[in-house]
């Protein structure tokens, strides 16, 4: 079950990454944080971050350039300049998360719940983000762990010795039925609707969704 962020979260998070490019380069020129609306549920957090993903890179002139260079002095790991020699936007939003924690610790906000162990945003770098990792921080239960390569199965056949089978990909629907009580089968859609994720990680890097849930 997702959880909600706290008061402090919701504001560093919200308020840096709803901001347009002018405002990003101001907030972190400026320490200026302009109000913005952006919905600030971990799942509109990550389709904003998937958003900013796909802007183009700008030219590294002007603005940009202060912002950036403000970020590189700041920031050992950040990385901002594409082969092209353009400004990666975000690297520069990811990286000014990391600035606005800074900023609200240095004015006594306590952001111990915003951290992971290591010290970081949990699923955000400086250049980027790893949705499953940034989700586990507000969701129930752990991530599924897997043991070795899911595409070859290993047996020993006798007279061959041992043998390897390479698993291919593939698409299809699975279907699945659970006798349950009524009131049960209600329980599970709501909190499955609740959850507000349909696809879940199968395997290593395979994607599965629940496409249709009937409740008789």
């Amino acid at each position: 079950m997702i959880q909600f962020f706290n008061q402090i979260t919701l504001l560093y998070f919200g308020g840096v990454l709803g901001l347009d490019t002018e405002s990003l380069f101001d907030f972190i020129l400026e320490d200026k944080l302009s109000k913005t609306d952006i919905s600030l549920d971990p799942l509109s957090i990550m389709s904003r971050l998937e958003y900013i993903k796909k802007l183009k890179p700008l030219e590294n002139l002007n603005k940009a350039n202060a912002a950036s260079e403000f970020l590189v002095n700041r920031f050992e790991k950040y990385k901002p300049i594409n082969q092209k020699g353009q400004i990666l936007l975000l690297s520069m939003y990811c990286s000014a998360l990391y600035l606005q924690l800074q900023r609200l610790e240095e004015r006594g906000f306590n952001m111990i719940n915003a951290k992971s162990k290591m010290g970081g945003i949990s699923g955000i770098s400086n250049n980027g983000f790893t949705p499953k990792d940034f989700m586990d921080k507000y969701t129930t239960g752990a991530k599924k762990l897997i043991y070795g390569n899911p595409y070859v199965r290993e047996e020993f056949v006798k007279g061959e010795g041992k043998v390897k089978h390479f698993l291919t990909k593939a698409s299809g629907q699975l279907s699945i039925h659970l006798d349950i009580d009524l009131d049960k089968a209600i329980e599970l859609k709501t909190m499955i609707d609740n959850a507000g994720v349909s696809a879940f990680y199968l395997g290593k890097k395979g994607l599965a969704y629940v496409s249709h849930i009937d409740v008789r």
